[in-house]
């Protein structure tokens, strides 16, 4: 289907970063219209909500992320399953869903230092925006999990990263029934 639109000319492709895109503002238009008159409403808008999540990450708001977090989290999270850090990691994966235009697919508990970091998103070639190495906690300070990332050395892995990297700690109160967001940019020693 998308070879059929890239030969009709409604898409374009950019053999150095082998992705397909929206070539100019009219067509993108009538995408979103084709999208929200064919019932995708809800969609889009879940796309458009991720990437200002993704945008208010890499401009580190923290309150806005915490907020974009806790939103996906009352979308997708049972109420049985509510208050534990797996719950907290698939809001996420939900929440981030438009990162996979810029990162490769996340990478879950990945052995890093002394350690292993919760969620880290890699930036796809030739695409500018930084790594993300994300702690996630329960009832447990969003200061210790940026705390955590530091002391166990999660970044050993994604050094050599020429890039920046984001540390990002993100923690699920449950008694003030509350997000909380820490974003600081790695300093490379």
């Amino acid at each position: 289907m998308l070879t059929l639109l890239v030969h009709l000319g409604y898409l374009t492709y950019d053999e150095r970063i082998d992705k397909v895109f929206i070539p100019n503002q009219e067509i993108a238009q009538e995408f979103i219209r084709a999208i929200k008159v064919g019932g995708w409403g809800n969609l889009m808008e879940a796309l458009n909500r991720s990437e200002e999540l993704l945008k208010s990450t890499w401009e580190m708001d923290a309150y806005a992320v915490a907020e974009g977090v806790a939103n996906a989290r009352k979308d997708i999270s049972s109420i049985l399953q509510y208050n534990d850090e797996n719950s907290l990691a698939c809001a996420l994966y939900v929440a981030y869903f438009s990162a996979r235009a810029y990162y490769a697919k996340p990478i879950r508990e990945l052995p890093s230092g002394r350690g292993f970091a919760d969620v880290v998103y890699l930036p796809l070639k030739n695409v500018d925006c930084p790594a993300m190495v994300i702690e996630l906690k329960w009832n447990k300070s969003v200061e210790g999990a940026i705390r955590q990332i530091k002391e166990k050395n999660y970044t050993d892995w994604i050094e050599s990263y020429t890039g920046d990297i984001l540390l990002v700690a993100v923690s699920y109160n449950k008694k003030k029934d509350a997000h909380e967001c820490i974003i600081e940019k790695y300093r490379k020693e």
